[in-house]
C-alpha cells in the first residue's frame, strides 16, 4: 500500500506514535479536525514546535495550522502572487 499516509506524534526522545493511517485526504482531514493549532507536548515546550506531523509515503513531513494552512502551501502562495504581478509589469 504505497498510498498510505500517516499522522504521527513525536514524543520527546521516544519513537513516534502513529495516530492515524489512511488515504491522503482522510489523513489531512484527521489532522485538521483534531489538531487545528500546532500541537505541542508537553505544554512547557516552546510554542511553534509541532509534535504532530502528516507523513507522506515518501517520508516527507507536513504540519498544519488553521490560520496558515499546511506547511508548504502557505509558502507557495506568495510565489503565485509574485509571478502574477510580474506579468502585469
Amino acid at each position: 500500500m504505497a498510498d498510505v499516509w500517516k499522522v504521527t506524534q513525536s514524543l520527546m526522545g521516544r519513537p513516534a506514535r502513529t495516530l492515524f493511517q489512511g488515504l491522503e485526504k482522510d489523513a489531512r482531514r484527521f489532522v485538521e479536525n483534531n489538531f487545528p493549532r500546532a500541537h505541542v507536548e508537553p505544554p512547557s515546550q516552546e510554542p511553534g514546535i509541532p509534535d504532530v506531523q502528516l507523513v507522506s509515503p515518501s517520508g516527507a513531513e507536513e504540519t498544519y495550522h488553521a490560520e496558515d494552512g499546511w506547511s508548504g502551501q502557505a509558502e507557495s502562495a506568495p510565489e503565485e502572487v509574485k509571478s502574477a504581478g510580474s506579468d502585469l509589469a
